[in-house]
């Protein structure tokens, strides 16, 4: 089950679905709510509910995989309410980097109680799981360090963010359409490529790669910046020409 926007659902979903069917894997998407923030993950969260819980009537899974923490919401409840098995895949500790990434701060009411109340949602997960999966040791090492896991054995793994070398090789780059994306974007053989892939905002830290890539303009007159994302592109030319950035040295492509 998946909360999918709709712009991005519209131009993904066969590909999404081709390669979902080819792995014998059913999609469950539920249309993203575009209501102001708080009404919104609200109705995503009702809907993906709705969702979960009419599937478990239906196939009577025997184990409900969570991401994060607003689907171990969720999950928790179906273990509750069907016995079946919740896995806590927490990824880090979303509260914490909510306020870390300055999306939520701890002079806000309002992010305060949301904050103290994830992080009680937190140990009760945790105490709760049937399997946990952190993505560090060193998270691995806060968590049992813990107080309330202080005398309790904690199904915990850990399983790194990681890559498939094989299948993202330059070995597999097909070169005529490596030279059309080059002819698009304007990049010559001699061009200084720098790349960035993935999401920007919030702990990405766009600024400090900026600052970066304008030290490295100024010793390279060659260098352009590549960024392949799906935001929008008019945030980072607004920032890369608040720094003095050219814009034919930048290339949002998304």
């Amino acid at each position: 089950i998946s909360c999918e926007k709709k712009d991005r659902f519209e131009k993904q979903k066969n590909i999404i679905s081709a390669l979902l069917e080819k792995h014998s894997i059913n999609w469950f998407p539920v249309p993203y709510s575009d209501l102001p923030s708080a009404l919104s993950k609200q109705l995503n969260l009702y809907r993906i509910k709705q969702a979960a819980f009419n599937l478990c009537k239906k196939q009577k899974p025997d184990i409900v995989h969570c991401r994060s923490y607003m689907a171990a919401l969720i999950g928790l409840k179906l273990k509750y309410k069907y016995g079946i098995k919740f896995v806590f895949d927490m990824r880090g500790f979303w509260a914490d980097e909510r306020i870390d990434g300055k999306i939520w701060s701890k002079n806000n009411i309002l992010h305060r109680y949301l904050y103290n109340y994830f992080k009680k949602k937190e140990i009760e997960f945790l105490s709760n799981a049937d399997y946990i999966i952190t993505l560090t040791q060193k998270a691995k090492k806060e968590i049992l360090g813990w107080k309330q896991f202080s005398d309790k054995q904690l199904p915990l793994q850990v399983i790194p963010c990681c890559v498939d070398l094989e299948h993202f090789s330059w070995k597999n780059v097909d070169l005529d359409r490596q030279q059309q994306l080059k002819n698009k974007l304007h990049i010559t053989s001699n061009d200084l490529i720098i790349s960035y892939l993935g999401s920007i905002g919030t702990w990405y830290m766009l600024d400090e790669m900026l600052d970066f890539f304008k030290c490295l303009s100024e010793q390279r007159v060659n260098a352009k910046f590549l960024f392949i994302t799906p935001d929008q592109k008019n945030i980072i030319l607004s920032e890369a020409e608040s720094k003095g950035i050219l814009k034919d040295q930048m290339f949002p492509f998304i």
